[in-house]
């Protein structure tokens, strides 16, 4: 039997499940509130200051190179460290831990104030009038990113101990604040972007400071203070900063071809584009929700178990977790991508320019890029990131240059997004052989289930969209594409995708139901 067969029998698989039923219980509450927040703050802002304050903030997250890479480092390394059951190597992961959040907080203050400011004021394609608010919100940008940083050794913590019910909880709770920023935004009578930035700064304080006290008051180890005696390992420190310093090159690569290719749309077509990309951004953000909760579930155990010398347990949760992932996006991304303007228009009302194409090449590249997340996952867990950062990198970064010379030749902004798809859809095969000789993992194993899931995906899409010809009112339409889809993918994951240990705990549950 496959070592996937049992996962469901094992105390880590019902931990698994678990953690996995509370992120989604988390993620549709968040979704709910997320697209009634989505359709205020876009009537509130207008389409033209929605695309300011998208492109002005995309500048801090692009700074964001180096700090998302080590935040990756420090959940990684806490992961190992539980694993290996070395709690005072533990605490000493999470005091070093703090020391490179703040340190990299003063770096991307200072280039905030620098380059950040520089560049909003001489080079971003924005109205005149509206030039005083866009530097506010450079500004809010960067405290909410400071704050956000400052508090990720504590989420790190949380998600490692898998106390995942903490999690859905603090983060319905931030729901719900923003959904009261929607609101006051609508009331307020003061420049609407200025407000808006200052709010959202508020509800990250509010939201990290109770990350912070949850953990100082269950884990010992998130107490101890930077300036005690022997508290801060200094070749720990180190070790950390080398590990991310590889991880930042896939990190950088990524930003820059988001990030960097916003602000590329905003010097090229200006903010109205932006607007629209905008809208494809928080439908890629919902999507990765989804993913990440998969995700999320899966990391640490994908980290302990290969720490305690398990590869089979742990070979068996990249599977699961990509297969998983996978499903979940395609079950969204096929009627959405099918119907996405009367979806956007039912959502949005007024639907800015670009946006029904901006998301559906959206669900492409990040079903794309979501589906080998596990892979990463694998190899952070191996430590031995200097190869894979190098030759994911160096291919993954021609996505901006690529784009920036389409764009500088007369090609439509949409062309950014096929790019990406191309190249990332290259780089994910390296990403199998590459875990194949880090990890020894089971490379030809792992290339059929994708073969499988693309032959789960095409027949679905296509009947989907057959059926869709049919219906002439757009409600019905909708439903049809949509319950087709659904049934269709249900039908042949459960007959392709599922392996056989699988399909008798799908028959068993459901026969007890």
């Amino acid at each position: 039997m496959m070592p996937s067969d049992n996962l469901h029998t094992s105390s880590h698989g019902i931990r698994i499940a678990r953690n996995a039923m509370l992120l989604y219980a988390r993620m549709l509450v968040l979704l709910v509130v997320g697209l009634f927040t989505s359709r205020i703050v876009l009537s509130a802002l207008g389409v033209e200051d929605f695309g300011i304050y998208t492109a002005v903030a995309g500048v801090v997250v692009l700074f964001n190179v180096l700090t998302t890479a080590v935040s990756s480092a420090i959940s990684r390394y806490m992961a190992f460290e539980l694993g290996r059951g070395d709690f005072q190597r533990l605490k000493r992961v999470f005091v070093a831990s703090r020391m490179v959040q703040v340190l990299l907080c003063l770096l991307l203050v200072v280039l905030t104030q620098t380059v950040g400011l520089w560049f909003v004021n001489t080079r971003m394609n924005l109205p005149p009038d509206r030039l005083e608010a866009a530097r506010w919100v450079l500004e809010c940008a960067m405290g909410l990113m400071v704050v956000n940083l400052l508090a990720v050794p504590y989420n790190a913590l949380i998600i490692t101990r898998e106390k995942m019910g903490v999690f859905a909880g603090v983060s319905i709770l931030e729901g719900l604040l923003k959904l009261l920023v929607a609101y006051l935004l609508y009331l307020s009578a003061g420049d609407k972007l200025i407000v808006y930035a200052l709010l959202m700064l508020g509800v990250a304080l509010i939201v990290r400071s109770i990350y912070v006290v949850y953990c100082h008051r269950y884990y010992a180890e998130s107490r101890g203070s930077l300036f005690e005696r022997d508290a801060l390992d200094r070749g720990l420190l180190r070790e950390m900063f080398s590990f991310a310093g590889w991880n930042t090159l896939g990190t950088s690569a990524f930003l820059l071809n988001t990030q960097g290719v916003n602000i590329l749309q905003n010097i090229f077509f200006g903010v109205l584009v932006n607007a629209g990309r905008g809208i494809a951004n928080q439908v890629e953000g919902i999507f990765k929700q989804f993913a990440s909760n998969i995700m999320l579930a899966f990391n640490p155990q994908i980290t302990r178990s290969y720490a305690a010398e398990d590869k089979d347990f742990c070979f068996a949760l990249v599977f699961r977790a990509s297969k998983f992932t996978s499903l979940v996006l395609l079950l969204l991304a096929i009627p959405i991508g099918l119907e996405t303007e009367t979806l956007l228009r039912l959502w949005l009302g007024q639907v800015p320019d670009y946006s029904v194409l901006f998301v559906r090449l959206t669900l492409l590249c990040t079903w794309i890029d979501m589906t080998s997340n596990a892979l990463y996952q694998l190899v952070l867990a191996t430590g031995k990131v200097k190869k894979y950062a190098l030759l994911t990198a160096s291919v993954s970064l021609l996505v901006f240059p690529v784009s920036w010379l389409f764009f500088h030749w007369g090609f439509p902004p949409e062309t950014s997004y096929v790019v990406f798809a191309i190249v990332y859809g290259f780089v994910f095969l390296m990403k199998i052989g590459l875990a194949r000789s880090l990890a020894a993992f089971p490379a030809k194993r792992y290339a059929g289930l994708l073969l499988r899931l693309v032959l789960v995906a095409l027949p679905a899409f296509f009947v989907a969209r057959w059926v869709g010809t049919l219906c002439t009112g757009t409600l019905w339409r909708l439903v049809a594409v949509t319950l087709t889809s659904t049934v269709l993918l249900v039908f042949l994951s459960f007959c392709l995708v599922l392996t056989p240990g699988e399909r008798v705990y799908v028959v068993k549950k459901i026969s007890r139901k």
